[in-house]
């Protein structure tokens, strides 16, 4: 199975997952930031999953330091400071955290997006150019 496949096949899990705990929790629902900035991470998991470039590698780059800080903030803060401070015993504090286990490969796949892909990123200067360095259908050497 190529790397491309298992990338693939852990978004659709993925997204299958958040959808039913979505469907699960209680209460109105509202799009915050933090929605905003996960749906930008599966974006570039995505763009690793299919193997194509999304804007620019400088952007991914960025993008994998600011899913860091979510990253501490999710696993640090949250737990210990938030959840707490509303009055949560630790026995539902590990439940929400092993709700959001199936969300650290996402970490793992914008880095490697956004820092070991470089077959992806290498043609960045020519728009169209085939992400894998294979040459267009019907263009001949010459």
């Amino acid at each position: 199975m190529t790397r491309r496949a298992v990338w693939g096949i852990y978004l659709v899990l993925y997204l299958a997952f958040e959808g039913w705990a979505f469907s699960q929790s209680p209460g109105p629902h509202s799009f915050s930031i933090t929605d905003g900035a996960y749906l930008l991470f599966l974006i570039g998991v995505g763009g690793l999953a299919l193997n194509v470039r999304i804007l620019t590698e400088r952007f991914w780059r960025i993008v994998f330091g600011v899913s860091v800080l979510f990253l501490i903030h999710n696993w640090l803060v949250m737990p210990f400071v938030y959840f707490r401070s509303q009055g949560l015993g630790w026995n539902h504090v590990a439940i929400i955290q092993a709700l959001s286990v199936p969300a650290l490969p996402i970490f793992l796949g914008l880095f490697t997006y956004a820092w070991r892909s470089h077959p992806i990123w290498r043609n960045a200067a020519q728009p169209g150019a085939p992400a894998d360095g294979a040459r267009p259908a019907g263009s001949a050497r010459g």
